[in-house]
């Protein structure tokens, strides 16, 4: 009967112990799924900025007339999809 019980004491510890470390890496796993949402919102920023800073420099180019033949053309391509997106803009805001 004590070799049960004591199988029975050793399982509980056991459990015990599974419990705690499941709670850990629970919290752990929260604290990583938030430092990943926010690492990937700095991304999107920075892509952002950087397609931005980008736009700007076409612009610039352009404007003091430096642009080869391929920037030219793809400075007219970009020019032409933020055309698009603001059509797209303004026909949604107008239903």
């Amino acid at each position: 009967m004590e070799t049960l019980e004591g199988h029975l004491n050793s399982l509980q510890a056991k459990l015990q112990t599974l419990l705690k470390r499941m709670g850990a890496l629970q919290k752990e796993n929260a604290l990583l799924s938030a430092e990943l949402h926010t690492l990937k919102e700095a991304r999107r920023a920075g892509e952002e900025r950087i397609q931005t800073l980008e736009l700007q420099l076409s612009v610039l180019k352009a404007s003091t007339e430096k642009l080869s033949g391929p920037e030219k053309a793809d400075f007219e391509k970009r020019i032409n999809r933020f055309i698009k997106d603001l059509d797209q803009c303004i026909a949604i805001l107008n239903t």
